[in-house]
């Protein structure tokens, strides 16, 4: 997973053809078991990239995707966003 420290989000999406952007924080309980679940995912390799963003502190990024809660998990598929859904259940959001 990418830990983006910075607005670099629309340089990742260029390069990047099926990503998942997760916003979350670090105070976050749902996003820490959300944080699990993408490494297991990762060691599978279940075809996306992983982007975090801390929403708290890039509040900008955040209020950009217009996130509302933590965790939000975004799918994009060639730079453009296909799918939205907050909450830690991403079994069902990969596919």
């Amino acid at each position: 997973m990418v830990n983006l420290k910075s607005n670099v989000l629309k340089k990742y999406l260029d390069i990047i053809p099926n990503a998942i952007i997760v916003v979350g924080a670090d105070w976050c309980p749902h996003c820490n078991v959300l944080m699990d679940k993408i490494k297991d995912l990762e060691d599978k390799d279940c075809g996306y990239q992983f982007l975090y963003i801390d929403g708290d502190k890039f509040g900008d990024v955040a209020d950009e995707l217009h996130i509302e809660k933590y965790p939000t998990m975004i799918k994009y598929i060639n730079g453009k966003e296909v799918k939205r859904k907050t909450g830690s259940n991403i079994n069902k959001f990969i596919k």
